[in-house]
């Protein structure tokens, strides 16, 4: 989908939110709102997967330097440094996808509300309000989940960072020594904000299979 996206509106991906232009150059080689929201949700579980690696990577980085030698202590600070760079570039990603996750939401639910009174057949118009009703539900939950996932990544990159600023300016075996000590407490808010995201991508598979049953 997403190569589909670039080839047929490339000059609208270039700005930085949807708009009305964006949304009518899809609908005229048939991709509607919902097939944009899926893309967009497909996007964030990608970026959350890659976010779950790097804090797993950065993690492990973390445990190799507070073991480095003092020999090789600013090399192992430098691999640190890289590793929280990486999981700090991940974690906007996942913040940038879920805000486009929210605006394709926002506009597809605004549209179906006033496509509503389009109807003249009370019962179809019923039952497209209760699967909308039911899908604003659905979604409500997801983005529950999404901006609690999204809150608690922030600690564990700080901590990291924390970590990486101290070793800076204390490349030294007291430097490592705290480390070392306080590499269980930090290792454990990784493996929870791992898990954070899992539950955030189980949720999002859950909703994209719900949303393409129609």
């Amino acid at each position: 989908m997403k190569a589909l996206l670039t080839g047929i509106a490339i000059g609208f991906l270039l700005t930085a939110c949807e708009s009305t232009p964006y949304y009518r150059a899809l609908e005229v080689v048939g991709i509607e709102k919902r097939d944009l929201l899926v893309d967009r949700i497909q996007d964030t579980r990608s970026s959350q997967e890659q976010a779950q690696e790097a804090f797993r990577s950065a993690m492990t980085v973390y445990r190799e330097t507070a073991d480095a030698d003092l020999a090789n202590l600013e090399g192992a600070y430098d691999r640190f440094n890289g590793a929280y760079d990486q999981a700090k570039d991940k974690v906007r990603a996942v913040e940038s996808d879920i805000d486009a996750v929210k605006r394709v939401a926002d506009d597809l639910f605004a549209e179906w509300q006033q496509e509503l009174d389009l109807y003249q057949d009370a019962q179809l118009r019923a039952a497209s309000q209760a699967r909308l009703d039911e899908t604003r539900r659905q979604f409500a939950e997801l983005e529950r989940t999404l901006d609690e996932t999204e809150q608690r990544m922030d600690p564990v990159l700080f901590a990291l960072r924390d970590r990486v600023l101290y070793l800076k300016h204390n490349l030294n075996a007291a430097a490592l020594a705290q480390m070392k000590g306080e590499a269980a407490r930090i290792e454990g808010d990784v493996d929870a904000v791992v898990a954070d995201l899992d539950r955030a991508i189980r949720e999002a598979n859950a909703f994209i299979a719900s949303l393409q049953r129609g």
